[in-house]
């Protein structure tokens, strides 16, 4: 990397002085950082070096008297030591006398059964006995009278008198022979026993030795890996310290061989400072490009601050991040409708293809879904601060109603300023919601005709218009005689901000909307007052943008340009 130095100044011969002062004093003092750390370096490797050599010596001699201590004898691990063949032998011997014992207690157990008689003589038992000198007398005697009966049956009749004597010498004799027989064999399976037990003994001993062996044989082989797994570990530690050494080693030769460089040095001066012939200050080729930015970027970054610092309601956008908002519709500027209407009132009958027109009859598609959906038939029409266009929604939202076959009512719950009358062209000081709730007037006497079909019940006479009227239980028998005659009623109320009438007749009707005031009514606002409607009784149906101004070609120009060329080609 290069760097370079710099300095203003009014004297030019200065320059090069200072720069080249400042220069070599840094040079000077990296010099003798070098050096120092140099020492440093030098002193800590071979200290280190020095503090490994130390280990392995000690490792070296700890590792021998291991080995002398605790018989350590061999490299190749315990599984190749004697005491692993002894173990093994024994361990062979061992299943060779299990096998023994287990065959000797079969034996035992045979015999013990046929001296029992639960298990019958088999033939070698018999032939044993047979073989014994002491049967050889009896059989040579039976042999001999069954000779002489076979004769005497070939010479005699079976009844003879010799015939018959002969074969009771011949039975009596077998059962000598039997009863002989039996007892050799019972002596001969005595003898069997004694000898079996005796091979039961002798193997349990043996069984016994060897296990007992086998088990110090184990322990030893138990303490000879113990010992051999930490001899192990020390020669890998050595291992570990011969590496480190060696690392060392190569370090302070390095150290060494780069102290012998000529470029050791991490700075070096490149070149001295000059006098200098061009001014530094000012350079109009960099001044007036930058003041053009930094101007250009103060304005806009005024005009982006203030953007951003405007809470106000201006479009869809902004009340779509307000939580818990539902956009209804948006109802365009009286001056931003491209087919040049003349009035906002009554906007469906004296423009019925205008864009707003268009937009009361979107922004009551889902007013009259969710209330064909839910049963609802009672709406409430609040702003949230005077000015919002509440009357003049109402009107509109009634014309449309009318026109979709709805039979519709409108009523002026507004004590405060009531206008709804006079925009339907009625008599504000007859007969009206102040008077049904004082009980002065009949439904009948109320309703009054208004254009489009609508019906009208005026704020009342101006005696009766009594607020704290509007919170008694009168209100709901009146709404509830009204569901009866009409399939929409809509209700205007005052602004919720300043007045808090339309929040006590919110609990009495089925449903809510909010009217909002585009460039009038802030964000925090409008979240307060929708918070509020959700709180009520009733059923929160959205918001209704009033009056959103579009930017010259932007979005929503484009869109009421659409619209309005569409209508009037359909129109046509």
């Amino acid at each position: 990397n290069l760097f370079t130095i710099g300095w203003s100044s009014t004297q030019v011969a200065d320059v090069p002085a200072v720069l080249n002062a400042v220069a070599d004093t840094y040079m000077d003092l990296r010099k003798s950082r070098d050096d120092k750390m140099y020492s440093s370096n030098y002193d800590l490797f071979k200290r280190k070096l020095r503090e490994t050599q130390d280990q392995m010596d000690n490792l070296t001699q700890e590792a021998s008297q291991f080995i002398v201590e605790h018989g350590v004898t061999t490299t190749s691990g315990t599984y190749e030591s004697p005491e692993k063949y002894r173990t093994d032998k024994y361990s062979e011997l061992l299943a060779s006398a299990g096998a023994g014992l287990s065959n000797s207690e079969t034996h035992y157990n045979i015999v013990s059964a046929k001296l029992q008689h639960t298990m019958e003589y088999d033939s070698d038992d018999i032939v044993k006995a047979e073989q014994d000198i002491t049967m050889q007398s009896h059989l040579s005697n039976l042999m001999a009278l069954e000779s002489e009966l076979i004769r005497l049956t070939q010479t005699r009749q079976s009844d003879d008198m010799m015939v018959q004597n002969m074969k009771a010498r011949v039975d009596a004799a077998r059962k000598q022979r039997d009863k002989q027989r039996d007892e050799i064999i019972t002596r001969n399976l005595n003898a069997e026993l004694q000898v079996a037990q005796q091979d039961v003994e002798r193997y349990k001993r043996m069984i016994e030795d060897l296990e007992k062996k086998g088990k110090e044989s184990t322990e030893t082989i138990v303490d000879l890996a113990k010992y051999q797994a930490q001899y192990d570990l020390m020669q890998e530690h050595r291992h570990s310290l011969e590496e480190t050494r060696q690392k060392q080693m190569e370090l302070v030769n390095e150290l060494e061989l780069m102290r012998l460089r000529a470029d050791a040095s991490r700075v070096t001066m490149a070149q001295k400072a000059q006098r200098p012939r061009i001014p530094s200050f000012p350079k109009l080729q960099i001044m007036v490009p930058l003041g053009t930015l930094l101007l250009l970027f103060s304005v806009t970054g005024f005009i982006f601050l203030r953007e951003i610092m405007d809470q106000r309601v201006k479009s869809v956008s902004d009340l779509s991040v307000i939580p818990g908002s539902r956009v209804i519709g948006s109802i365009p500027e009286l001056g931003e409708d491209p087919t040049e209407t003349t009035a906002a009132e009554f906007v469906i009958r004296k423009h019925p293809y205008s864009v707003l027109a268009e937009s009361y009859r979107q922004a009551l598609s889902p007013v009259l879904q969710a209330a064909e959906r839910l049963e609802y038939q009672t709406i409430l029409l609040a702003g949230g601060l005077p000015g919002a266009g509440t009357t003049t929604v109402v009107t509109n939202l009634a014309s449309c109603a009318t026109a979709a076959g709805k039979k519709v009512l409108v009523i002026d719950a507004n004590f405060r300023r009531p206008r709804l009358a006079s925009v339907m062209d009625v008599a504000a000081d007859g007969p009206g919601f102040g008077d049904l709730l004082v009980g002065e007037a009949t439904v009948d006497e109320a309703i009054a005709e208004g254009p489009d079909g609508i019906s009208v019940i005026g704020p009342g006479r101006p005696a009766n218009r009594i607020i704290d009227r509007l919170s008694n239980g009168k209100l709901e028998s009146i709404l509830a005689e009204l569901r009866g005659r009409f399939d929409l009623i809509l209700l205007d109320a005052p602004p919720i901000v300043v007045a808090g009438d339309a929040l006590v007749v919110a609990n009495k009707v089925d449903a809510a909307m909010l009217v909002v005031r585009a460039h009038q009514e802030h964000r925090g606002c409008v979240a307060r007052v929708m918070n509020l409607l959700s709180q009520s009784r009733s059923d929160f149906l959205g918001v209704l943008l009033n009056r959103p101004r579009g930017t010259a070609g932007g979005y929503l120009k484009k869109n009421y340009v659409a619209m309005a060329e569409y209508t009037s080609s359909s129109a046509s």
